[in-house]
C-alpha cells in the first residue's frame, strides 16, 4: 500500500503553488487593456512597447525625438518620477511597479 502511495506521488506530485504563478496579476486599467488586445504582459518587453505608445506623440517613435526629449535607457526611478508627477508638462500616469518595469525594460532595449 505504501508503495502504491509513493508510486502516485511519485506520478501525482501536489502542488500548493497557483496554476498560474508566473502569470502577473496588477490592478491597473492599464494591464487589463493590454491583456484583452492580446498583450503577453508575462514580456517586459511586448507590455513595455505597448505601454510606450502613449509616449510616442511627445518622444517620437525611438524615444529620442520629439517635444519630450531623449528617454531611452532611462531608469526605474526616472520612469517613475516621470510618469508620476508629471514632469514639465507631461502627464501623470497611474503606473504599478509591473508597468514601470516594462516600461524600463522597453526603454533600454531602444
Amino acid at each position: 500500500m505504501i508503495r502504491l502511495v509513493l508510486a502516485l506521488l511519485i506520478a501525482f506530485p501536489i502542488s500548493t503553488a497557483p496554476a498560474l504563478a508566473d502569470e502577473p496579476t496588477s490592478q491597473s486599467e492599464h494591464f487589463e487593456y493590454a491583456r484583452e488586445d492580446g498583450i503577453d504582459v508575462a514580456d517586459p518587453l511586448a507590455y513595455g512597447a505597448y505601454l510606450f505608445d502613449n509616449c510616442t506623440s511627445c518622444h517620437g517613435e525611438d524615444g529620442r525625438e520629439g517635444s519630450g526629449g531623449d528617454i531611452r535607457g532611462a531608469d526605474f526611478r526616472t520612469v517613475k518620477k516621470m510618469t508620476t508627477a508629471g514632469l514639465e508638462g507631461m502627464p501623470e500616469f497611474d503606473f504599478e511597479e509591473l508597468e514601470l518595469n516594462a516600461l524600463v525594460a522597453y526603454l533600454g532595449a531602444l
